[in-house]
């Protein structure tokens, strides 16, 4: 039991530090009874017992308990200050127990309970002493005693409760105005929720602070004289007057008062620049710009700031307008309008100052005189290829006076006007076609119609068979990537072009050459840039996705190796648009027979991979995959997914939406929300098809029979033929600012035009991609548009890029100069250093490719 008692002791004296005063023997002991005689109604007092918070070094305003049980409160780790003052007694002591709802008695108080921490007054009958810290809530009491006949005690309780106390200033500091012009004053004010604070007020410029403001008195120097100090103390509330004020100022407020934190305000009045105040707008009948057919009145209106800025109107041409008073010259008018005659093409131009400032700023106002007959030309198409035929049509406003228009030509051969409108269908040249028109006694006027897209051959190098594919990064449209074919496994790696620069990417050793050669052809299928990282590019071929690694080198991301099911099966197998693939047969089962190819690959916003490969999708989360491919495995090898089994022609992100992709099978249409490879679903009732493309939600399919199908992705997969060629539909492209597609047949490729399907090339090789980039340059509806178009054959790449203004007027543009993807036949040269099982030839010198010349400018607009 006495170590139990011993134990509680510890606890206590863990949980406060109280400095115990002990008797005079040594020890705390319960007073003896005095002689009865003594006793002569002698009775003990406790005059005064507060008890009062000690926080740091200050303390509150101390808390007068009296008779009734009072709670003090503290924050953990504060102190209590407890002041007495006793009468008629022979000794005192201050006993403490923890818990808040406990009694002390005397006898515990004067006696030697463990449960209480005594501290004895020893005959000191008033005075003061902290006690703490207080870490847990506890009862305080103090006992007097006088010893009579019969022992008489008095006593006070205090409960120390624990918990947060607010003991933060709270202060309003507001200036008004917060800007004000050079030389001007500002009125800061204050008001601080304590009035016992002590309130100091100061400026960093030193600008001079003069105390009071309207309805607040301003005190007196000795002299009588307003005050006007830069620091000093305030009142906790207040206002004052700073300035005359030359440059912005910034003033602060800080207060403090006993028991509670300070608190700090700034706030900045900003003396403004005339300068940055300075505008001016003026507008000819509310408009920047307006176009007339005739002499008439207009209004010229204009507003200049500040108030004070001299204002001057000038006309371009004095000859061209008549207005009804003077326009302003070098005088101050904020805003105005005056009646103005105008009788031909004019700009009127307004220019404002102000005195003192160099500044100028100025606008412009424009009328212009359209021609007397203006031909509204209407194009089929503003862009074509060379020798497709479009059809080109000028149109003649109403209301153009009978006989004015005295020829039109389409190409260069006049064209009759009926019912308003010139038409012709035209071979398109190298040039373009050119709309010309004579009118009013032989005035000229011309525009280009249709801006020919020429195509330039690019040449295979050395080992090459074919571009298996054409791509653009979704980062810059300007990045372009050719992935090449090769007839075998040749030295283990396949060879792709990124904007011109030759990049050879090395396969992982999984397997010998032997059995890597037995599978066919090797090709890479598709490039993909990571959306907002232009460093990760990933791209599809044979049994591999490889990808570009933070140094900047080709690395395996994940492989699909076939393994045998059973012994003596063999691995070839169907595989991409009517490819096959080939393989070994197996001696066991489990044995690796054959390698499924990559026949796509698209990176999401969302951070997925989504891979094609000829037996099923497959998902991955990129950072994830790339940092433990353990633990973040990748999704689809298993019946249970939807695709598996299937062959994976194409993968299209749809345009238009956030993450949604949909992928051409040989089942068929299947369409994800996010490339998850479990949330694909059967899209419409489609048979096998090889290809997708898309424009602003608008899906459009390829089957492996010819028939190009569209559908809108939100509209239920219901499938609405456009046409159909001769052949397995190879590849689709799509205009995004046009109904223009292109289509690659096994032997030619096509546009179609409104429904209408012509054929550009054939005959000269098979064809395995085309693509297809578009981007404005600018924000304006009206912005020129920067195309690219690539054709990927056997015999090589077609390539073109054109700049065409959206108005339906374009910019010559001339294609790309290369004659050749790699100069002629020479083969890339791979780093003798690259590790042989693993990675491919780093690329410091790859160089990204150069916009034609005459592109530059324009290009450089995004």
């Amino acid at each position: 039991m006495k170590n139990i008692k011993g134990i509680a002791k510890l606890m206590i004296a863990a949980l406060m530090l109280v400095t115990v005063v002990s008797c005079s023997d040594g020890a705390n002991t319960f007073p003896d009874r005095r002689d009865e005689s003594e006793a002569a109604a002698i009775v003990p007092g406790i005059v005064k017992f507060e008890v009062s918070r000690v926080r740091a070094d200050q303390l509150t305003p101390s808390q007068s308990v009296g008779d009734e049980v009072v709670e003090v409160r503290v924050e953990k780790g504060d102190s209590v200050k407890v002041v007495w003052n006793i009468i008629n007694a022979d000794t005192a002591v201050i006993a403490l127990k923890i818990g808040t709802n406990v009694e002390i008695t005397a006898e515990e108080a004067f006696g030697d309970a463990d449960s209480v921490l005594h501290y004895p007054l020893d005959g000191r009958l008033s005075g003061e002493q902290v006690i703490g810290p207080i870490n847990e809530p506890t009862t305080l009491v103090l006992y007097a005693v006088k010893k009579n006949v019969e022992t008489e005690y008095v006593h006070r309780t205090a409960v120390i409760t624990l918990g947060e106390i607010d003991n933060a200033l709270d202060a309003m500091f507001t200036a008004d105005p917060v800007s004000v012009d050079p030389g001007q004053t500002s009125t800061i004010s204050w008001e601080v929720d304590d009035e016992s604070a002590v309130v100091n007020v100061t400026c960093d410029n030193g600008e001079p602070i003069t105390f009071g403001c309207e309805g607040v008195a301003i005190p007196a120097d000795e002299n009588g004289e307003a005050a006007t100090i830069t620091r000093g103390a305030f009142h906790a509330k207040g206002c004052a007057i700073i300035g005359p004020l030359t440059e912005s100022t910034t003033c602060m407020l800080d207060a403090t008062a006993a028991g509670k934190d300070a608190v700090h305000k700034e706030l900045t009045v900003t003396v403004t620049n005339p300068a940055d105040q300075l505008s001016a707008n003026i507008y000819v009948d509310g408009q920047s710009s307006i176009e007339i057919t005739a002499q008439r009145e207009v209004e010229v209106s204009w507003t200049a700031t500040p108030g004070t800025a001299l204002v001057s109107i000038d006309i371009s041409e004095p000859s061209a307008a008549k207005c009804e008073g003077e326009l302003p010259q070098g005088t101050i008018s904020s805003s105005g309008s005056i009646m103005c005659t105008v009788f031909g093409s004019v700009d009127f131009t307004i220019t404002a100052s102000i005195e003192g400032v160099s500044s100028v700023v100025s606008d412009v106002a424009s009328v212009r005189l359209a021609s007397p007959a203006f031909a509204n030309l209407e194009v089929s198409k503003t862009w074509a290829f060379e020798g497709e035929q479009v059809m080109v049509t000028a149109s003649v406003p109403t209301g153009t006076a009978e006989g004015i228009i005295e020829e039109v030509k389409i190409g260069g051969t006049p064209v009759q006007i009926v019912d308003g409108k010139a038409s012709s269908m035209v071979t398109v040249p190298a040039e373009g076609v050119m709309v010309e028109m004579t009118y009013g006694g032989g005035k000229p006027w011309s525009t280009k119609a249709v801006t020919a897209f020429v195509l330039e051959q690019k040449n295979l190098s050395s080992g090459e068979t074919g571009v298996a594919s054409i791509s653009y990064d979704v980062n810059d449209m300007r990045r372009e990537f050719l992935g090449m074919k090769q007839a075998a496994y040749a030295d283990g790696s396949v060879r792709l072009y990124d904007s011109g620069a030759a990049k050879t990417v090395k396969f992982p050793s999984l397997y010998n050459a032997a059995f890597m050669g037995r599978l066919g052809d090797y090709a890479v299928n598709a490039v993909s840039v990571r959306p907002d990282n232009a460093a990760q590019v990933f791209a599809a071929t044979k049994g591999f996705v490889m990808y570009t690694n933070a140094e900047g080198k080709w690395e395996r991301l994940t492989s699909y190796t076939v393994g045998a099911q059973k012994k003596g099966e063999n691995g070839f197998h169907n595989s991409c648009k009517g490819s096959t693939v080939g393989g070994i047969s197996a001696s066991a089962k489990g044995d690796p027979i054959s390698m499924s190819q990559v026949c796509d690959v698209v990176a999401l916003p969302n951070g997925k991979l989504v891979v094609a490969v000829d037996n099923g999708i497959r998902s991955l989360d990129i950072d994830g995959f790339i940092a433990d491919w353990k633990t973040s495995s990748q999704k689809g090898a298993g019946s249970e997914y939807p695709t598996f089994g299937k062959i994976i022609h194409d993968l299209e992100l749809v345009k238009g939406s956030d993450n949604k992709v949909c992928a051409a099978t040989s089942e068929g249409v299947y369409c994800s929300p996010d490339g998850a490879a479990d949330s694909f679903t059967k899209f419409g009732d489609l048979s096998e098809t090889y290809t997708l493309t898309s424009r602003d939600g608008v899906l459009i399919a390829g089957t492996a029979d010819g028939n190009i199908y569209y559908s809108a992705v939100a509209n239920s997969a219901k499938w609405e033929k456009l046409g159909n060629i001769d052949s397995a539909v190879m590849s689709l492209a799509a205009d995004p600012y046009s109904s223009v597609l292109l289509i690659a047949g096994k032997s030619s490729v096509s546009v179609m035009r409104d429904g209408n399907i012509s054929v550009i090339t054939s005959d000269d090789g098979e064809v395995m991609s085309v693509a297809l980039s578009a981007k404005k340059l600018g924000t304006s509806e009206d912005s020129a548009i920067m195309y690219k178009v690539g054709i990927g054959k056997s015999t090589g790449a077609m390539t073109g890029t054109t700049v065409i203004e959206a108005s339906g007027k374009m910019m010559e543009a001339e294609a790309d100069t290369a004659s050749s993807i790699n100069d002629g036949d020479a083969v890339p040269v791979e780093d003798e250093n690259a590790e042989e099982d693993s990675e491919v030839a780093p690329e410091e010198n790859a160089s990204e490719t150069s916009v034609v010349s005459s592109l530059e400018d324009a290009a450089s607009q995004f």
